[in-house]
């Protein structure tokens, strides 16, 4: 995977769960994300500018108009300790595959 930013690792991670939930086709979805800038993005709060990070929202938003029913909460970081330590660990493990780099060797 390239290198990005924690914006684009954020929307990364929301693609891929909405991508997972939809197989179940469930009647509602919520998202709880400890990423403020992306929850006001996907609400229409906030006007994304980067080229970049239009692209992963332009396909977070396709997947979400896909549910019948979605919402979005944003979750400090501190009452989101184990995610953010789960993050934290897959985090090294990719930058220990990696060799410290950033990029696949």
């Amino acid at each position: 995977m390239p290198p990005m930013t924690s914006f684009e690792a954020e929307y990364a991670a929301l693609v891929l769960g909405l991508t997972t939930v939809k197989r179940f086709n469930p009647a509602a979805v919520h998202v709880f994300m400890d990423s403020q800038g992306v929850i006001d993005q996907m609400t229409g709060q906030r006007r994304v500018i980067s080229q970049g990070l239009k692209v992963w929202h332009n396909q977070a938003c396709h997947l979400a108009h896909q549910f019948k029913k979605i919402t979005f909460t944003h979750i400090p970081r501190d009452f989101n300790q184990l995610a953010d330590a789960l993050a934290g660990e897959a985090w090294a493990e990719a930058e220990k595959g990696n060799n410290g780099t950033g990029t696949s060797s």
